[in-house]
């Protein structure tokens, strides 16, 4: 009997663990096709509530992938060799209750032509709580910080002559 009740309340947590593999998998799976698009491959990611994003090799380039409830897909690749900067946008819910509303980065292009890109991490209009985004978009910004600091290095150095 005690067999019984235990598989009976084992076997959802098994098929929920094994779902939220396969489509973190999928997830996986699709960020590094649109990286090939580009002849690129990812070399680090996340994912998190049907979104997943990540860093190509050497840093290069980011990548984004979103499919919501609505199936509507966004998909971004974007070459850190063009962003200026990046910043953490946090809006307030508007609710007065001090929450948070929106989490995006924000994309400034060295183009001052080129439009600044949003990509957006947390929508209260479509989560009505927030899980891991805050976190996962903080850890985020700052390795595209470091990959933008690190592509700056790159220049400098080219830009040096060489004594002879």
């Amino acid at each position: 009997m005690t067999a019984i009740i235990m598989a009976i309340l084992l076997i959802p947590v098994v098929v929920l663990i094994t779902k939220q593999r396969g489509k973190k998998a999928r997830l996986s799976k699709t960020l590094n096709e649109i990286a090939g698009k580009h002849s690129a491959s990812i070399s680090t990611y996340d994912s998190s509530r049907g979104m997943a994003f990540g860093l190509t090799e050497n840093n290069a380039n980011f990548v984004y992938y979103k499919k919501d409830e609505e199936n509507i897909e966004q998909d971004f690749f974007i070459s850190l060799r063009n962003v200026r900067s990046c910043e953490l946008i946090k809006t307030g819910s508007g609710s007065g209750s001090g929450g948070i509303g929106k989490l995006s980065l924000r994309f400034i292009f060295r183009d001052k032509a080129q439009p600044d890109l949003n990509v957006v991490f947390y929508d209260r209009n479509e989560h009505f709580q927030i899980a891991d985004e805050l976190e996962l978009v903080e850890k985020w910004k700052e390795k595209i910080d470091k990959a933008l600091s690190s592509g700056k290095d790159s220049v400098i150095q080219q830009k040096q002559p060489v004594a002879v």
